[in-house]
């Protein structure tokens, strides 16, 4: 994935961190690593401890973002489900360690690389999928109450 970055007068193209996307590189005990890092007390210790792999650095970044969220979410009213999320996060970046994949989390894969034109955009999508469940439902509410009327008349 390319993007540009406006410089000044001219436009310099950098390539993402993330683009290198072949498993082949990847050797099993890293994709080990990258999985077991998703595992909060785990990824506070490969963070200082698994410097050399660029893969296993990629997955346990987007681990500690999720272990930062699941932290913060128990402090709200609405913490259990936003845990579930954090944790359906986890288990998402979990598996595609385990493929030996570079594949972001969404929220956490932006965060971790400082890219909030990311977040801005995974954000927006949350957003636009709240928003048409929630018409949705009240669609259905209105139309349950309210059944539509026939038309035609039935006489016997």
């Amino acid at each position: 994935m390319l993007y540009t970055v406006g410089m000044d007068d001219h436009q310099e193209t950098k390539q993402h961190e993330t683009v290198n996307e072949s498993s082949g590189d990847v050797s099993t005990e890293e994709k080990d690593f990258a999985a077991v890092g998703y595992i909060p007390p785990v990824s506070l210790y490969l963070f200082f401890k698994k410097r050399d792999s660029a893969f296993v650095r990629f997955h346990n970044k987007q681990a500690l973002v999720l272990l930062a969220c699941g932290i913060a979410t128990w402090m709200l009213p609405l913490g259990k489900l936003l845990t579930l999320i954090v944790f359906i996060g986890s288990c998402f970046g979990f598996v595609a360690a385990v493929q030996g994949q570079w594949k972001d989390v969404p929220f956490a894969g932006p965060v971790s690389r400082g890219d909030w034109k990311g977040v801005r955009t995974t954000w927006n999508l949350c957003v636009h999928v709240v928003r048409t469940y929630l018409s949705d439902m009240r669609h259905r509410r209105r139309t349950r109450r309210h059944p539509p009327v026939s038309s035609g008349s039935n006489a016997s």
